[in-house]
């Protein structure tokens, strides 16, 4: 497995998003179970594209395989980002969730003033529990079925 690098998504990779979002593992994982359309999926990606505070990237591999993604959406009125995070299906459990979450809470520290970043889990993900601690997030509380995690500027662990 080699270093991940990251890109800002782009119109070639709205299929292979599609793709991983309709994985049933990723689903089963996902805060919003159902299936995606194309069209709902379309008129997503478009809305992503166009605002200033969403930021979805592809992690890719030299070479350009594409191992997954990491968005960061801002929300400036509570002063707060959200990390979620999506692996190729084929390429889970193998450590590129990790390089992915840290390059990716990395490029956003270093590129943005917010001085935490949190994240929305399921309590039933333990999968994604393990992943956000190893990287350095810690729980910060619960709302309903899933848990929130804080990752403090100074935080990371890569």
């Amino acid at each position: 497995m080699s270093d991940v690098m990251l890109r800002y998504a782009e119109e070639c990779d709205k299929k292979i998003l599609l793709d991983w979002k309709n994985d049933p593992d990723t689903k089963k994982a996902s805060i919003n179970t159902g299936d995606i359309s194309e069209a709902q999926h379309d008129e997503w990606f478009e809305r992503t594209q166009n605002n200033p505070n969403q930021h979805l990237f592809i992690g890719f591999e030299f070479g350009g395989v594409r191992v997954g993604t990491v968005r960061f959406d801002e929300n400036v009125t509570e002063d707060f980002v959200e990390a979620s995070i999506t692996v190729a299906p084929k390429l889970r459990g193998i450590g590129y969730g990790k390089k992915l979450l840290s390059r990716g809470c990395s490029h956003f520290f270093n590129n943005y003033r917010y001085d935490f970043i949190k994240a929305t889990i399921k309590k039933d993900n333990l999968r994604s529990q393990k992943l956000f601690e190893k990287v350095g997030f810690e729980r910060s509380g619960e709302k309903d079925t899933n848990l929130i995690y804080r990752l403090r500027r100074g935080g990371l662990r890569e």
